[in-house]
Formats: C-alpha cells, sequence, structure tokens
C-alpha cells in the first residue's frame, strides 16, 4: 500500500484505526507500527491527525507494549510535519508537547482528518 503513496492513504488510515489483527500478522499494535512508519515515508498530511491519536492512546493503557508504536508514530508526525520528532520517549513528549500547544499551526491538521 505505501508504494502507491497517497493513494493508499485511506486504506492505511482504517488499518491504524482497526483493532483487528489483520491475516498474516502477529498483532494489532505491530501492524500498527508498521502502518506508522509507512504513512510516515508518504508523508501525506492527513494522516497525522490519526498519528497523534496512536501516541495518546498509549498513555491510557500498558505503556511498554505501546512504546515502539507510539515512537512510530512520533517520528511518523515529525517526518510530515518537518518537525523532526525523534522514535523515542522524547520524540513521543515533543510530539504530544508541540500538538497541545501548536494552536494555529495544528489547524490545517484537524481539518484534513477524514
Amino acid at each position: 500500500l505505501a508504494a502507491v503513496g497517497s493513494y493508499a492513504i485511506l486504506s492505511l488510515l482504517r488499518l491504524m484505526e482497526s483493532y483487528r489483527v489483520p491475516d498474516g500478522a502477529d498483532d494489532a499494535l505491530e501492524m500498527k507500527r508498521l502502518v506508522a512508519e509507512k504513512l510516515g515515508a508518504i508523508g501525506d498530511p492527513r494522516a497525522v491527525y490519526y498519528l497523534i491519536q496512536q501516541i495518546n492512546i498509549g498513555q491510557l493503557e500498558d505503556e511498554s507494549t505501546n512504546l515502539a508504536l507510539r515512537s512510530a508514530a512520533a517520528k511518523a508526525v515529525g517526518q510530515i510535519t518537518g518537525k523532526g520528532f525523534s522514535a523515542d520517549e522524547a520524540g513521543i513528549k515533543a510530539a504530544q508537547d508541540w500538538w497541545s500547544s501548536a494552536g494555529d499551526e495544528r489547524a490545517p491538521y484537524d481539518r484534513l482528518a477524514i
């Protein structure tokens, strides 16, 4: 899907929002991590809102099981927005801080959410 670029965005976002484990995948979190990486590589700004949601959902669940997904999502947000967030806990925090304080800079990403 990622090879077709922005044409794949809707399919990738559906995977990101799903809690089902796709055939051939070990678990949903691993699939979402891979999707986050592909969304970052594609660079479509429509994905930012959904990636931020994955970062924030991790706060409500077991942080250790979500660290890889949250890190990948933070890096992807950084790639898409040009902010350069790292794929680690510092990048997660930086992405959360940016989203909560971005104000007018955040508005286009909110409007692009599908």
